[in-house]
């Protein structure tokens, strides 16, 4: 199944591509590391994409209205999805797993595992384990965020969600 990702959130690359592959080349994934210069070679574009010191994107956040994402689909990854300039970035990978994700918004006035952004105040659900401070933090830097806010700003209040894993990684 088609996976898109953006390349720009506000005006701003995400570098979503190249946080992916810093991923796949770090990952015991279900491709041979031999494959991949053959595949880079193959797909015109990217050439352009550079993978270096970057963080690590080792899943996605949806919302997965219509249930398509569960363990064992292919993933196809890609960019500019539903336009001539199409780009399949990455080898065909694995739904490894899925997980559910919440997040809330609390009326409350303790901040003790909790996001505080703009004076609101947010919690993270991972399937039924409210998460701690330091895993919310380290949860939107292995989907591809530089902060702890940018999830809880991108998602912009309540969510429900998935988390698709094509790692090994679990939450």
């Amino acid at each position: 199944m088609t996976l898109p990702f953006s390349t720009e959130l506000n005006g701003k690359p995400t570098q979503f591509v190249e946080k992916i592959w810093q991923g796949l080349l770090t990952n015991d994934l279900e491709f041979s590391l031999f494959d991949l210069p053959n595949f880079l070679d193959s797909v015109p574009g990217l050439k352009d994409y550079k993978v270096g010191d970057l963080p690590a994107k080792l899943h996605t956040i949806r919302k997965d209205e219509k249930d398509h994402w569960r363990e064992g689909r292919d993933i196809h990854m890609v960019i500019h999805n539903r336009t001539p300039n199409r780009l399949q970035f990455a080898p065909v990978v694995k739904c490894v797993s899925v997980q559910k994700i919440e997040i809330k918004e609390f009326l409350m006035t303790s901040t003790l595992d909790c996001v505080v952004v703009a004076d609101r105040i947010f919690k993270v659900k991972i399937d039924d384990r409210w998460l701690a401070a330091d895993d919310i933090q380290r949860l939107s830097i292995n989907d591809g965020f530089e902060t702890i806010h940018k999830p809880i700003w991108y998602f912009n209040g309540d969510f429900i969600g998935k988390i698709t894993h094509w790692t090994k990684l679990k939450v």
